[in-house]
């Protein structure tokens, strides 16, 4: 019942690229877990839409958050394209909830805040057409202040592991306005139309509020645009 994505592009070597990904989650009054997560591997002469679903979810946060909590867990899930793609990824998380009381961020001071460290080991295996890559091991952690009266971290620092230090990658702060790039896109049927048929489009646009149509029949009249959410 949840998603995200960061919108960034991967190479993974050559031609070869990662883009489009976006994380599914499944939250409920007890745990926030990871069950999937897609994305698109691009080549010069290849395009294919790749969906992982975990064999045992990511577990982000067991509820309720509390002072000295701690908790640890272990996913992986595993993508296969014969002939083309081949990739296995285990993870290791652990959750420690080691501090609490007032951060202040450029955004204003949040009082009663708990912080948790979310420490994650994670094992990648690649193949690529006909080369395959040795597994690599990263460590990485992200610290989350959490603001309860936001229900959201108010703070997240993100950290990479480099030799035996962690190394901040980026600081994200979270009480501003979040503005979501829409999406254009809608299927239609019949695919395959003749004069005066009726074709309805199905609207699978995201991040919306409001639609304009125009089907480029100007001599449609007023048909020729509409701002329904579904149209014919």
């Amino acid at each position: 019942n949840l998603s995200s994505t960061d919108q960034q592009s991967v190479q993974l070597g050559g031609s070869v690229s990662a883009s489009n990904p976006n994380d599914y989650y499944i939250k409920n009054n007890n745990v926030l877990q990871q069950k999937a997560s897609s994305y698109e591997i691009n080549t010069n002469s290849l395009n294919l839409k790749v969906k992982n679903v975990y064999s045992a979810p990511d577990i982000i946060y067991h509820f309720p958050i509390n002072y000295l909590n701690e908790d640890s867990s272990q996913s992986g899930y595993t993508t296969n394209i014969p002939g083309y793609y081949y990739r296995s990824t285990i993870l290791n998380r652990v959750n420690v909830v080691d501090g609490w009381g007032s951060i202040t961020t450029p955004y204003g001071t949040f009082n009663n805040c708990l912080r948790v460290v979310s420490t994650v080991t994670q094992v990648d295996s690649f193949a690529i057409d006909t080369f395959s890559s040795p597994s690599t091991l990263v460590t990485y952690r992200d610290l989350k202040w959490l603001d309860n009266s936001k229900k959201y971290p108010v703070l997240t620092v993100k950290q990479v592991k480099v030799g035996v230090n962690f190394v901040t990658q980026s600081i994200e702060y979270y009480d501003n306005q979040q503005f979501f790039q829409p999406n254009a896109y809608f299927v239609y049927y019949p695919t395959i139309v003749s004069v005066g048929d009726t074709v309805q489009f199905q609207n699978l646009s995201t991040n919306a509020q409001t639609y304009q149509w125009n089907f480029g029949d100007p001599t449609s009249g007023g048909n020729n645009q509409s701002s329904a959410f579904n149209p014919s």
